[in-house]
């Protein structure tokens, strides 16, 4: 939820949101952030992701977190 709240929430997103004739909701997020324990790998995005369209982010957020 929240790499797509970043997405959404950046330059571009709120572009396309508004060009989309779309408001913004106000979400309310409650919940942690997983740490690994050692040596465990958890689904992850990179810390940047640049020069992506908004469907490419969306479509990453999908790959890494299994999406249906």
């Amino acid at each position: 939820m929240l790499a797509i709240f970043a997405i959404l929430n950046s330059k571009d997103g709120e572009a396309a949101m508004h060009q989309l004739g779309f408001d913004q909701p106000n979400i309310v997020f409650g919940g942690g952030i997983a740490l690994p324990e050692k040596g465990v790998r958890l689904p992850h995005l990179p810390p940047s992701m640049k020069d992506l369209t908004l469907d490419q982010a969306i479509d990453a957020v999908a790959r890494t977190f299994g999406a249906s």
